[in-house]
């Protein structure tokens, strides 16, 4: 990666770096992402006759002038493209994904469009036409002529109750689904809307009350900590949410919330509206968090007590800081993550635990504890194991062990182009037999743990090889898995999926509810303890409410019972990362232009 300031330039060992190959010539996935590069050199590319995907995002290119002959998935966006006739589309005969969001002078820029250059395009800005019957893109589903309506932009098809806004009958006037008004935006205009209105926003009066969810807040505590820099802290993008765990005290799960972004930790009294600690300057640029004991209260058997839970966070450096909320300061760093840290996830179970999701690997800590002052000296933090990954990772899950006696961990793992996968993590010391096709014998790793995959059959018939940027546990071996791409987040069993014969019946599938599509990846959910209710932002700022209790269908999304939205419908804050608190009092949403967004429930209005 360069550093700031500085520009890149395409060689054979940045590829072999990124690609993680030993020749170029077996390259088929290529990330270029934020490298910024200001050329691609056609020589350097006709080296890798193989590739068929492309990320050159966040880079600064004026023009693509080189020939790809099997790239099928390419993706531009936040350049400073001045055309489509500078893609040079022609020259990639294969093409069928085309993302070119984030270039300002392709922003009125449609499908037919780019067909014009290529026709082969048929996922335009990360939205897939599945289907050439006029079947509904959302559902996959048939439906008589006066319940399905053809966007007027891309020819894409949608059932009338499929969209993001649910319509009575087929409009007479022209009609853009949900993608095609996104990009005939000039996005420029849109951030500027954000930050003049955010201060004044409020939910929108009507449907706020229907679950008793009102909005107590939206603050900005990710600013510049020396207050000199306001167009900086305008464009902050908070990234993760987290509340504080169960703990014997419930006012301080509930009302304690930390948040990351930028350069900043903070945790925050959402109950007083005010800034409990805030961790600047750590030297990373902050994308992910999570609670977790330290190892001293989990060693000692602690369940639930105050006091006993540090943070874990981290980003693009690679490294997991541990910061104990009490002292205000970071005890340990956990280097060896990979490029850099996309997720991080806690043991539902082994309290103490961490597991790291990097670029294309996951590593599983045991973590230490801080010292105590006249006490006790500090634990040190273990590495257990590694798996190494085909492909870049976006997500990871555990779920809770089923029975008291298991021993083996299962980690569920999403990443790029439908990469779905469970891998099996057993102690031996406690009698866990490792599967045949093991994976791992890393060298800086503990001796007692193996891993294996256990392979999934449901990529190819969940998400259809889209990147699944969100694994979320339900209940019941159910988890919920969602692609930005998609536009739908589905229910499955992650154990049925293992049986390829269940899986083609799709026995799997328990549900599949009607999100949003997005060309950006990380807007996570959220989930109540009991598995009733799932809670999920989108880019435009809508928070939306699903009835888990409700009948779900296997082949029918159904949508979100309650849509909660700003007054101000010129308003788009994304929100990007949900949480819940324990007693499912508050929910709060981070959002890209920092701010943190409070919700409470209000009992007597439900």
């Amino acid at each position: 990666m360069s550093q700031d300031g500085e520009t890149t330039v395409l060689t054979e060992q940045l590829i072999l770096h990124k690609a993680a190959r030993k020749h170029v010539d077996c390259v088929k996935s290529l990330n270029l992402e934020g490298e910024k590069l200001i050329t691609i050199d056609a020589k350097i590319m006709a080296t890798m006759p193989k590739l068929t995907r492309l990320d050159l995002s966040h880079n600064k290119l004026t023009e693509l002038d080189f020939k790809a002959e099997n790239l099928t998935y390419l993706d531009v966006s936040n350049n400073i493209i001045p055309s489509l006739e500078a893609l040079h589309l022609e020259n990639f005969p294969a093409l069928t994904t085309l993302i070119i969001l984030g270039n300002p002078k392709l922003a009125s820029v449609i499908k037919k469009d780019a067909k014009k250059y290529n026709p082969t395009i048929e996922n335009f800005n990360g939205y897939e036409q599945r289907t050439d019957n006029g079947s509904c893109v959302v559902c996959g589903l048939d439906s008589p002529d006066d319940k399905i309506l053809m966007c007027d932009g891309c020819d894409d098809f949608y059932h009338i109750w499929c969209g993001d806004v649910v319509l009575d009958a087929i409009p007479e006037a022209d009609w853009l689904c949900p993608y095609c008004v996104f990009v005939s935006n000039d996005e420029k205009r849109r951030l500027a809307e954000v930050k003049s209105r955010a201060a004044s926003a409020t939910p929108l009066a009507i449907d706020s009350f229907k679950h008793g969810l009102k909005m107590e807040a939206l603050l900005r505590i990710h600013s510049d900590p020396k207050g000199k820099n306001k167009e900086r802290d305008d464009g902050t993008e908070v990234w993760a949410c987290a509340f504080h765990p169960h703990v014997e005290d419930q006012r301080i799960a509930d009302n304690v919330v930390a948040s990351c972004g930028g350069h900043t930790l903070c945790v925050t009294n959402i109950a007083t509206i005010s800034v409990l600690f805030k961790l600047s300057d750590v030297g990373d640029q902050l994308t992910a968090l999570t609670w977790l004991q330290d190892g001293r209260s989990a060693n000692l058997g602690y369940k639930s007590s105050a006091g006993l839970h540090v943070l874990a966070v981290a980003g693009k450096s690679g490294n997991v800081r541990l910061v104990d909320p009490w002292t205000r300061k970071a005890f340990d760093l956990l280097t060896g993550n990979g490029e850099k840290v996309v997720c991080l996830e806690a043991h539902p179970d082994k309290k103490n635990w961490l597991i790291v999701g990097g670029e294309n690997q996951i590593d599983l800590w045991q973590i230490g504890a801080p010292a105590i002052p006249g006490e006790s000296e500090a634990m040190e933090s273990v590495r257990l194991c590694r798996i190494m990954l085909p492909q870049k990772v976006y997500t990871v899950c555990m779920p809770p062990f089923e029975r008291m006696s298991q021993t083996s961990t299962f980690i569920i793992v999403g990443g790029d182009e439908g990469y779905l996968a469970k891998w099996r993590i057993d102690d031996n010391d406690q009698g866990g037999r490792p599967a045949k096709r093991s994976k791992l014998s890393p060298s800086d790793s503990d001796d007692r743990f193996s891993s294996s995959e256990v392979y999934l059959y449901a990529e190819d018939s969940v998400h259809r090889a889209c990147p699944i940027d969100q694994i979320l546990y339900v209940k019941n071996n159910h988890v919920a898995s969602k692609s930005a791409h998609d536009g739908r987040i589905v229910l499955w069993d992650h154990v049925v999926a293992t049986d390829a014969r269940a899986v083609k019946k799709r026995d799997h599938i328990h549900g599949i509810l009607n999100h949003s599509l997005s060309h950006k990846f990380f807007y996570k959910a959220a989930v109540t303890d009991d598995g009733s209710t799932l809670i999920s932002g989108d880019m435009d700022g809508k928070l939306k409410i699903y009835d888990m209790a409700s009948k779900l269908r296997p082949y029918l999304a159904i949508p979100p019972c309650q849509v909660l939205q700003y007054d101000n419908p010129g308003l788009r804050m994304p929100l990007r990362c949900i949480a819940i608190s324990p007693s499912e009092k508050y929910v709060c949403g981070v959002t890209g232009s920092n701010m943190l967004a409070v919700w409470v429930r209000n009992v007597d209005l439900e």
